[in-house]
């Protein structure tokens, strides 16, 4: 993700970086640790301890998973956070078993995020 981030230089780019635990090991001690793979000043960084933006996104994303996790969001400026959230433009996982041509490749994260950042 960084390095795909210091490839674009749009500082209107907002990037927001939620954290939850999903296995075992995830706490939100890791997930303070874990802020320093993204450093980027554009990324804010949140720790979701109920799970419930997880819980929120899987139906919308119409996902295998009960709660969505390891996806990559990407809303144009338009976008409102009215109680539910909002269907992104675009997104893409790091899931087996999901929609394969929706996996994460750093190209494709890197098109769908310039995309996004010209929208705002």
């Amino acid at each position: 993700m960084q390095r795909v981030l210091s490839r674009i230089e749009d500082r209107s780019l907002q990037i927001f970086v939620v954290w939850l635990p999903a296995i075992r090991t995830d706490s939100y001690e890791e997930a303070l640790k874990s802020r320093s793979l993204i450093p980027d000043i554009r990324a804010r960084h949140y720790w979701d301890e109920s799970r419930a933006l997880g819980n929120a996104l899987a139906p919308i994303l119409e996902t295998r998973m009960s709660m969505a996790w390891d996806v990559y969001l990407a809303y144009d400026g338009e976008a409102r956070w009215d109680g539910t959230p909002p269907t992104p433009s675009n997104w893409l996982h790091q899931k087996q078993g999901e929609d394969p041509k929706r996996y994460l490749e750093e190209t494709t994260l890197e098109a769908i995020l310039r995309s996004a950042s010209k929208g705002s």
